[in-house]
């Protein structure tokens, strides 16, 4: 048997970490472009069902990366308190996360009970104040009147949830969902009370009992309606949408090369998410395209995406992709995650829905300009505000609020006059910031 010498053993471990550093990139390509493809799944014209497991532990229900499920929920009650304070759409809202909060005790208590013991079933309806105009709520799809039924059934470790969206909120369909499982809904309830009747029913698969759900109320809308329905839509051929987004390589892959542009470009996650925005919906806009009309030619995303846009198609999706808790407690229904950033039209720095993006100053939203005129004074301190040293204050609502400056997108040490500063480069609305940070004080000066 040949020893190996030092420099040789030296050599096949770096051989070796290589090959495990290339597996994981190519593992994370993969990744990548499976969250894509899920993200335009979720946003064509075809129905979605997401089911996800968590593991009851002390702490609740956790999901497959420990991070628990309660905390997200009993934040987003806190939100919703805050919020209503100030404006009163809130209180809609805050009504809805208060019964999800409810909602989520029962499904702990469900998570001990045997696998196979049935199903917990509620039914969430289109606010009724969004459907009458009557509430700028963001988050909720106006043009599909989207609702959603939310299953959960125990597992030997804990509990699967499912999200199933159908398209409407047609009351006499939801009462015929209800009738299909032997219960009866009274006529005129709102939405609210709606979502606060949970059902429990026993020795049924979460398959069966969505197929039955489903069938019930497509059956209600060819009744009412005439015609064929599909989840409260026109049905569509290709059923499994994922499937059929990940056979349009063609669109995937122009897509992607778009996808590692904007990686390449920036570590900070919000910042690629606003600039992939509108990428993901001329993908999405292409690949619906494509799926309705099997005879039109579709090859250019931005083409079919700005059709798309002047035709008024809302491809906004249900919920950001991701695997942290947050963004699933998001894709399963409850409440929704905020964010900031920069509007790129005003310049200010506001918080918004990534399901339903709009800007609280100017109104602009990711498919029109402003709809406010905004003084020259507010974007003046604004500018102003980002000039201040170590911390940017941004005008909100006439108050301020701090918040931290954005991730550097690399740095490098320089000395000057003895001292040691950092270079920083910072995306900014219409190019970059440049500034050199003093290590000891924290001090910025330009580059």
């Amino acid at each position: 048997m040949q020893t190996l010498t030092g420099e040789q053993q030296i050599r096949e471990r770096i051989g070796r970490q290589r090959e495990v550093e290339y597996l994981a990139y190519h593992e994370w390509l993969e990744s990548l472009r499976r969250d894509e493809i899920t993200d335009a799944a979720e946003r064509v014209r075809a129905p979605q069902m997401t089911t996800m497991e968590f593991t009851l532990t002390p702490a609740g229900l956790v999901n497959d990366l420990g991070q628990a499920l309660r905390p997200i929920i009993e934040d987003g009650v806190a939100q919703a308190e805050r919020m209503a304070r100030a404006n009163p759409d809130w209180k809609v809202e805050l009504e809805r996360r208060r019964l999800e909060l409810e909602e989520y005790e029962i499904m702990e208590s469900l998570a001990a009970e045997d696998p196979g013991s049935g199903v917990l079933l509620s039914r969430w309806m289109i606010p009724d104040s969004v459907r009458e105009g009557k509430s700028s709520l963001p988050g909720y799809n106006r043009e599909r009147l989207k609702m959603f039924n939310r299953y959960a059934a125990p597992t030997e470790n804990g509990l699967v949830i499912g999200y199933q969206s159908l398209d409407g909120s047609n009351y006499a369909a939801v009462q015929a969902m209800d009738q299909a499982l032997g219960y009866e809904l009274p006529d005129g309830l709102g939405s609210e009370a709606v979502a606060a009747q949970r059902r429990f029913i026993p020795a049924v698969s979460l398959e069966w009992l969505t197929n039955n759900q489903r069938e019930a109320y497509d059956a209600s809308l060819s009744e009412q309606l005439g015609g064929e329905w599909y989840a409260g839509r026109p049905p569509i051929d290709v059923k499994e949408v994922v499937a059929y987004v990940s056979a349009q390589t063609d669109l995937i892959e122009k897509h992607m090369a778009i996808v590692h542009k904007v990686f390449d470009l920036t570590r900070d996650k919000d910042e690629r998410m606003r600039l992939l925005e509108s990428h993901r919906y001329n993908l999405a806009a292409a690949i619906d395209l494509r799926l309705h009309n099997p005879e039109a030619e579709v090859s250019d995303l931005q083409a079919a995406g700005d059709a798309a846009r002047g035709a008024g198609l809302d491809y906004s999706g249900d919920c950001p992709i991701g695997t942290s808790v947050t963004e699933q407690a998001g894709r399963l229904g409850f409440g929704s995650e905020k964010v900031w950033g920069n509007c790129p039209h005003c310049k200010q720095y506001v918080q918004y829905d990534p399901c339903d993006p709009e800007c609280y100053s100017c109104g602009a939203n990711k498919y029109s300009g402003p709809r406010r005129k905004v003084g020259a004074q507010a974007i003046a301190r604004v500018q102003k505000a980002k000039n201040q040293p170590n911390r940017h204050y941004y005008v909100q609502s006439e108050r301020k609020q701090l918040v931290r400056s954005p991730a550097p997108q690399r740095s490098e040490s320089r000395t000057i006059n003895g001292r040691v500063y950092v270079y920083k480069k910072r995306l900014a609305v219409g190019g970059t910031n440049e500034v050199l940070i003093d290590r000891e004080t924290g001090a910025e000066v330009p580059a």
